[in-house]
């Protein structure tokens, strides 16, 4: 087995026991197991309580007594960059609306918004940067899932104080390095499920997903996203094949109705024998759909086709039938 005796060793390090007597299967299940036990480390960082912070939340009376001193626009921004690191914008919002501020409310609720995003942009860029070292795969993984987060300011400022330190992100490193070698190994149909923002973000995903909305309307790009490479490129192809197939089913109708549009420029024979190659050669929805046309634009002529082709085999009296299923 490939790289088994690694495989092997990683499991004996952290602490599974008789190695040497597991089965192909027995290791490939240890081995999942013991990676996803570490890579839960990414989760408790999130759960663990950082008390290192909590003798940084200014209480609301200094807030308001800071927020009071304010006296320019100016002023407001560098307060409220300050405070919504640690608090909510809904928060800083309610203590304004106890003192008077220099600015109107709803100028002040913009101003609230447009530097609550720019600390949520920096805290973010702070991860990133973080987690450089990490394989892409894991990284842009990880960096969606703290982009939903994007409110929860203080959670990701404590993750930042985390990452920086550089015991942490080693473990990360090996971790998410090791992961990535067993899923790549092992568990490859698992791979885009594990790293799908990784995937959804790659050329190949989207490329694909382009081609598939732009020559059909049967599936949303949501739908699209949730499927793996290879099923959009089986949908793509099938799609195509669908696409191809009436656009040669469309080429034939045109073909016969041109033909017959010029009837008078054709003998009796020569009008049999097209009806007769038409019949051999398309189904019976194209024969309806051409006999349909005429039905519309030129009565005699959708009658004088099913004629023929009734004299040769009365149960293909197409213009009859659809009457028949129309009434």
């Amino acid at each position: 087995m490939e790289d088994s005796m690694l495989v092997k060793e990683y499991l004996r390090v952290h602490g599974v026991d008789n190695v040497l007597e597991l089965d192909h299967d027995e290791l490939i299940k240890e081995y999942e197991k013991t990676i996803r036990e570490g890579i839960k480390y990414y989760h408790d960082l999130l759960e663990e309580d950082d008390s290192a912070m909590d003798f940084l939340e200014p209480k609301k009376r200094d807030v308001i007594e800071v927020l009071k001193k304010a006296q320019t626009t100016d002023e407001i921004y560098e307060i409220l960059y300050e405070f919504l690191h640690v608090y909510t914008p809904t928060d800083l919002i309610a203590f304004m609306a106890e003192i008077k501020m220099p600015v109107p409310y709803t100028r002040l609720q913009r101003i609230i918004a447009i530097v609550h995003a720019r600390v949520q942009e920096e805290v973010l860029d702070r991860i990133k940067v973080d987690l450089e070292a990490l394989p892409p795969q894991e990284r842009e993984t990880l960096i969606a899932y703290y982009e939903n987060m994007r409110d929860d300011i203080m959670s990701l400022a404590a993750l930042h104080k985390k990452y920086r330190s550089a015991g942490t992100l080693e473990y990360l490193r090996s971790t998410a390095e090791t992961k990535l070698n067993i899923m790549q190994s092992f568990l490859s149909k698992d791979l885009e499920t594990e790293y799908k923002p990784f995937y959804d973000g790659s050329k190949e995903k989207r490329t694909l997903i382009g081609k598939i909305l732009e020559i059909s309307g049967i599936y949303t790009k949501n739908e699209l996203f949730d499927m793996k490479i290879e099923e959009l490129k089986v949908t793509h192809d099938e799609i195509m094949q669908q696409v191809l197939q009436k656009e040669r089913e469309q080429q034939l109708i045109k073909k016969y109705i041109e033909i017959f549009e010029d009837f008078a420029g054709i003998s009796e024979d020569e009008f049999k024998e097209y009806c007769y190659e038409m019949q051999d050669s398309t189904s019976e929805e194209i024969m309806s759909e051409i006999i349909s046309h005429f039905t519309t634009k030129n009565h005699f002529i959708s009658n004088k086709i099913n004629n023929v082709l009734s004299s040769r085999d009365p149960s293909k009296n197409l213009l009859k039938n659809r009457n028949i299923d129309n009434e």
